[in-house]
Formats: C-alpha cells, sequence, structure tokens
C-alpha cells in the first residue's frame, strides 16, 4: 500500500524503500532457499525495486519532454 499512497520521488520515501529492501533480503536469508516464503518475499523486492525503477524512468521522460518543449 506505501507503494500507492506515497510519493516516490520523495528522498525520505525512496530510502524507507529501499531499508524495507534491505530489511526483506535479511529475512528471506532466514528461510528455507526454495520455500513458498522465500518466493513470496523475493516478489515482494522485486515490486518494491520496479515501482522506484519505473518512477526514475517517468520522471527522466517527463524532464526531457519539458526540455524539449520548453
Amino acid at each position: 500500500k506505501a507503494i500507492q499512497w506515497y510519493d516516490s520521488e520523495s528522498d525520505d520515501i525512496k530510502n524507507i524503500f529501499k531499508y524495507a529492501v534491505k530489511g526483506l533480503e535479511k529475512l528471506k536469508s532466514s528461510y528455507e532457499e526454495n520455500s513458498i516464503i522465500t518466493h513470496s518475499i523475493e516478489y515482494y523486492i522485486t515490486y518494491i525495486k520496479q515501482h522506484v525503477k519505473n518512477k526514475k524512468s517517468k520522471a527522466r521522460i517527463i524532464a526531457k519532454q519539458s526540455s524539449i518543449l520548453g
């Protein structure tokens, strides 16, 4: 829900997501490698990383469009 509710362009929110990923990676290491839990945790890690990456890509596209139009 945090991905939907908060602006990941904010440096504070980016840091929260970064630390969330680190925490999930640490949590994942405490479970057996091929368990359903590790697969679920990996899903959340990937989901957060992709969201932050997509926001960065969208921001670059908008910046380029603004510079072309402006």
